[in-house]
């Protein structure tokens, strides 16, 4: 530590040597075959798998919008259903059968009759 605060001040001041630019080494090549390659695969491997997911997305959507429209074929046909079932009540009472009968085409009301199930005399 003496030695060097015994020189004398100028020397501390000199500038160093002057600065070299380095000799211009060739450069190592960024990617080699190997790389580019494995490069290429890896994006080509995304690229299908992000096709395959947008390809089935559409799918799912296609399918859903097939539901809703057969949800909604089921909502009217039930509804149809239902319509026509109350039709089939209401036309289908004896009392609006004999009406129709007697009023519209003119035949006439007889009672009942009763059949006797098994013989009166026997075997």
């Amino acid at each position: 530590m003496l030695a060097m605060n015994l020189r004398p001040r100028h020397e501390q001041l000199a500038p160093a040597e002057p600065s070299r630019k380095p000799v211009a080494q060739p450069r190592p090549q960024a990617f080699s075959w190997w790389d580019w390659i494995s490069t290429c695969g890896c994006l080509l491997v995304s690229l299908l798998v992000l096709w395959h997911v947008a390809s089935t997305s559409a799918q799912i959507a296609t399918l859903n919008t097939q539901v809703d429209q057969l949800q909604q074929q089921i909502r009217q046909v039930s509804a149809d259903n239902a319509s026509l079932t109350a039709q089939v009540d209401t036309l289908s009472k004896p009392s609006r059968i004999l009406q129709i009968a007697v009023n519209k085409l003119h035949m006439k009301y007889t009672a009942p009759l009763e059949i006797a199930t098994g013989s009166a005399g026997g075997p």
